[in-house]
This record gives C-alpha cells, sequence and structure tokens, in this order.
C-alpha cells in the first residue's frame, strides 16, 4: 500500500506489538531469573506475538496478490533473507555485552553447528520465517484449492498439528498458523467483526483477567489460543476507544517500523543501570531508542534497507 492509504489501526496495532517485543525481552533481561512469572512479562507474552500473526493474516487478505512464484520470491526476499542476514549477525555480536544475547540464546561453537541449528530449530529470528510459512500454506490452498480453501486450511491445519514438535519450529507454527487464519478471515468478513465485536469484550476481559496470569510459554495450544485472542480484542477495543492524538501518532509511527525494530532491538537488549525494576525500565528506554534509531537510519538507505530488511520500498510491510 502507499504511505497515504496506510490503515492507521493497523499500523498503531503493529506498534502496539513492537514496542511489546521490547518490553518483554527488557523484562527478560532485566530480571534474569524468574521473569516467566512476572505478571507483566505473562500479561505481554498472552496476545503480542499473535497480534503480529493476526495482523499478518489480515495484511494478507487486504494486499490481494497472486500467490503465484514471483510473490513467493518477493516473500522470501522480505521475510526469509533478513531471518538469515540477521541470525548471523546476532552470531557474530554474541560475545558483546551490550547485545544481552547470552545466555538467553543458546549459540553452540563454530558456525557450521551454529547454521545447523538455524536449520533444524529456526527459534532464533522465528516469527519471520513462521510467517513466511503461513503464507507459504495460503499460495498452495489459494492456487490449488481457492474454491475449497477454508476446508484447506482446515485440513492443513490438522496436518501440521499432528506433525512432531521438535524440529523446523513446528511447535511455533502450530500455535500461530491457527491465529494467521483467523486475521485473514477477519478481514474478509470484518464488517460482521465489528458489528459483533462489542458483545464479546466484557466476556473477553473477564475471561483474560482469570486466565492469562496462569498462562505460561508450556501451556496447551488452546489455552493459549483462547488467551491471545480475549487479549487481542481487549487491545483493538482499547485502540478504537483511546483516542488520544499523540499516542495514535507515536504508535502508528513504531508500526510504520514494526519489522525493523522487531530486528533490531535484539542487539540492544543489555544497555541499562541499577537492579530489578529500574534495570528493566533503563533497558526499555535505551533499548527503544536505539532500535528505532537504528531502524529509521538503516531504512533511508536503499542498500542496507535491502541487505537488512529485504525491501527496497520505504514502507513497511510487515
Amino acid at each position: 500500500m502507499e504511505q497515504k492509504d496506510r490503515n492507521q489501526t493497523i499500523d498503531i496495532l503493529r506498534g502496539i506489538a513492537a514496542i511489546g517485543v521490547v518490553a518483554v525481552h527488557s523484562i527478560q533481561r532485566g530480571m534474569v531469573t524468574g521473569y516467566e512469572g512476572n505478571i507483566v512479562f505473562k500479561l505481554i507474552c498472552t496476545y503480542n506475538m499473535p497480534l503480529f500473526m493476526l495482523l499478518a493474516g489480515y495484511t494478507l487478505y487486504l494486499s490481494n496478490p497472486n500467490y503465484d512464484t514471483k510473490f513467493l520470491i518477493k516473500k522470501v526476499k522480505r521475510l526469509i533473507i533478513p531471518t538469515i542476514i540477521w541470525s548471523y549477525l546476532l552470531y557474530f555480536l554474541k560475545d558483546f555485552k551490550f547485545t544481552g544475547l547470552q545466555p538467553f540464546v543458546k549459540f553452540p561453537d563454530g558456525i557450521l553447528e551454529y547454521t545447523k541449528k538455524l536449520i533444524l530449530y529456526p527459534d532464533i529470528i522465528w516469527f519471520l520465517y513462521v510467517v513466511f510459512v503461513c503464507t507459504f500454506i495460503f499460495c498452495i490452498g489459494k492456487k490449488l484449492f481457492n474454491k475449497y480453501l477454508p476446508i484447506y486450511l482446515l485440513i492443513a491445519t490438522v496436518i501440521v498439528s499432528l506433525l512432531p514438535s521438535g524440529y523446523l519450529g513446528i511447535w511455533r507454527i502450530k500455535l500461530h498458523l491457527p491465529i494467521f487464519i483467523v486475521g485473514y478471515y477477519v478481514a474478509i468478513y470484518k464488517d460482521v467483526f465489528s458489528k459483533y465485536l462489542k458483545y464479546c469484550l466484557i466476556p473477553c476481559f473477564i475471561f483474560y483477567i482469570f486466565m492469562a496470569s496462569s498462562w505460561s510459554f508450556s501451556s496447551s495450544l488452546p489455552y493459549q489460543w483462547l488467551t491471545a485472542f480475549a487479549g487481542i480484542i481487549i487491545i483493538y477495543y482499547l485502540v478504537k476507544v483511546v483516542r488520544v492524538k499523540v499516542l495514535d501518532n507515536s504508535f502508528s509511527f513504531l508500526g510504520r517500523y514494526s519489522l525493523e525494530i522487531y530486528l533490531c532491538q535484539a542487539v540492544c537488549l543489555n544497555i541499562g543501570i541499577g537492579d530489578g525494576i529500574t534495570r528493566v525500565i533503563s533497558i526499555f528506554i535505551t533499548a527503544t531508542i536505539i532500535s528505532i534509531t537504528f531502524a529509521y537510519l538503516s531504512k533511508k538507505n536503499k542498500y542496507s534497507r535491502a541487505v537488512l530488511y529485504g525491501a527496497i520500498p520505504l514502507q513497511s510491510t510487515f
């Protein structure tokens, strides 16, 4: 989409999700131990990456692609190339203390072993990889089974759910493919969702309050899906109801750089002062400022934009 045609609500939601990534990583680095039990950490994790994934499915429909080889090549450039570039960049920066990569990310000895790990366990820059896989699944469905796309997607989801979770990021695909699909159909039936979603707000809020505090990375998939959708609905209504121009503009700006912030924040997550909450807040502030500044400047140059983010156009399509 051209800049003038951008949907501000989508950008705001992307901005909230992008700043959420920085927040959870800041809590993780600032607290070091016990962060998974932190209620703020839990609340953000329940909806944050699912929100990103739902928006990816939503904007896939809005972009109205041809789902052909040319489209897939574009997605390889936009999603897979940055995944590869940044995965190796993180490897070469792993020993610098300011990155805060270790011990939260396990790096094997040697570049060959690391390459093997990236192939078998794509868990470093995992989100872009999962978006590509979901998009690839859609391309097959649209080209071969377009008339029966809902049935195909249901079968694809069941097949993915039956695959062993140990390799190729399958467990992340199991979690996020249904959310991606929901995002796609929310875009198709957005008027219907907008009309009736308000009746879900209070039940979602009550459910979310009770369930989010018990959330963990090991929670069952239905539990994570329901909690994620409840959180996303609450965030959506907050965005629609709380209209403060300075907040709208700020989050909208962040949303236009969501992919870049997601990537850049990974290398500046241990620049802070003090201990406990002071360190968490200071890391969050520095990581936010540094990642936004680097993302903004590096995106201005067409060469760094192409190499680091896999895109020549200035606007973000994340």
